[in-house]
C-alpha cells in the first residue's frame, strides 16, 4: 500500500467506520425494535384486559347491590301483612334499614288500585295514585321492576325497586327508593388517571349517573346501545379526541356500564417506556458509533505504519 496519500487513508478510515458502525447499529436497531413493538403490543393489551375485568367486577357489584336491595324488599313482603305494615310496622322497618349506610331514601306501600297507601320518607306521597306509571303495569305483569333514573312527583333524579305480594286476593307493591348520591358512589367507586371516568346509560343514552361530560338525564352522545353479552372494549373518536371505552350490560335494569379514558392517559406509561428505550438505544448506537471510530483511527494507524516499514 505505499504511495496511499493522506486522503485514501481518509476514504478508509470513513469506510472502516461505516462498515463497522452498520455491522453493530443494524442488528441493534432490528433488536430494538422488535422488543420495543412486542413490548408495546402485549402490554396494550394487557391493558385493556384489566380494563375489561375491571368494568367486569364493578359490573358483579353494582348487580350484588341491585340484587340485595330487591331481595331486602322481597323478604319485607313474605313476613309482613298489608295491614301490618299499614299499622305502623312499615316505620319501623325503615327505622333499621336506615341505620346502615343511607341506601334507601324512601319506602312505600301502593296498593292494587295504584293508590300509595302507605309512605315513609322525607316528600308527601302518600295518596298518590300510579296506575297509569310504566313501572306499576310493568311490577304488575313482572312481580319485580327495576326503574331507570326519571324526576316523578319528586321533580329530582331517583330511581326505584318494587316487588310484589301476589297471593290470590291478596296483592299489592313495596317500593322503595335508592338513594342517588349512594349509588353514584358505588358507580365511581372504580376509575383511574387523570381522565378516566364511570358512568351509566340507558338504552337510550341518558345519563343514569353523573358523567364528566353531562348531568343526569342527558344524552350522553354514546354510540353502539345495542345490548351486548360480556364486556366490550374499542377505541372511540369523542369530540376530536381519542378514548378507551369499555362497556358492559346489566342484566336489571337495562343499563350500560360505561368506562371511559383518553387514549394518551391509558397509554402514557407505555408511551414513556418506549421512548426510555429509545433512548438506551440510541445510547448505544452512539456508544457503538465512538468505538468503531476509535478502533478505525487504531486500524488506520497500523495501516500506515506498515506502510512506512515497507
Amino acid at each position: 500500500m505505499s504511495g496511499h496519500t493522506p486522503a485514501d487513508y481518509r476514504r478508509l478510515r470513513r469506510s472502516l467506520v461505516l462498515r463497522m458502525a452498520l455491522v453493530s447499529v443494524i442488528p441493534l436497531l432490528v433488536v430494538s425494535a422488535a422488543n420495543s413493538w412486542l413490548f408495546f403490543r402485549l402490554n396494550r393489551e394487557l391493558v385493556v384486559e384489566q380494563h375489561a375485568l375491571s368494568l367486569r367486577h364493578q359490573r358483579e357489584s353494582i348487580e350484588q347491590f341491585l340484587g340485595a336491595r330487591e331481595a331486602e324488599l322481597r323478604a319485607i313482603t313474605e313476613r309482613y301483612t298489608l295491614e301490618e305494615l299499614r299499622g305502623g310496622e312499615l316505620e319501623r322497618i325503615f327505622r333499621v334499614i336506615r341505620q346502615q349506610p343511607e341506601v334507601l331514601s324512601d319506602i312505600g306501600v301502593i296498593d292494587a288500585g295504584g293508590d300509595h297507601v302507605q309512605y315513609v320518607g322525607p316528600f308527601d306521597l302518600a295518596g298518590r295514585n300510579y296506575r297509569d306509571a310504566p313501572w306499576f303495569a310493568e311490577v304488575v305483569e313482572r312481580g319485580v321492576y327495576v326503574s331507570d333514573v326519571f324526576l316523578g312527583y319528586r321533580g329530582v333524579p331517583h330511581f326505584v325497586i318494587a316487588v310484589a305480594h301476589r297471593k290470590p286476593g291478596d296483592f299489592w307493591i313495596l317500593r322503595a327508593t335508592v338513594s342517588a348520591d349512594y349509588f353514584e358512589r358505588l358507580v365511581n367507586a372504580s376509575r383511574s388517571g387523570r381522565t378516566g371516568e364511570t358512568f351509566m346509560v340507558n338504552e337510550h343514552g341518558l345519563y343514569q349517573t353523573k358523567g364528566a361530560h353531562g348531568r343526569l338525564l342527558e344524552p350522553s352522545g354514546m354510540v353502539g346501545l345495542a345490548p351486548h353479552d360480556g364486556t366490550r372494549v374499542s377505541e372511540q373518536d369523542i369530540g376530536g379526541t381519542g378514548y378507551l371505552v369499555t362497556t358492559s350490560w346489566l342484566t336489571r335494569p337495562r343499563w350500560m356500564l360505561v368506562y371511559r379514558q383518553q387514549l394518551g392517559d391509558v397509554f402514557a406509561p407505555l408511551v414513556n417506556a418506549s421512548l426510555l428505550g429509545g433512548g438506551i438505544w440510541l445510547l448505544g448506537a452512539m456508544g457503538a458509533l465512538v468505538l468503531a471510530v476509535a478502533v478505525a483511527r487504531r486500524q488506520i494507524r497500523h495501516i500506515r505504519r506498515a506502510d512506512l516499514e515497507k
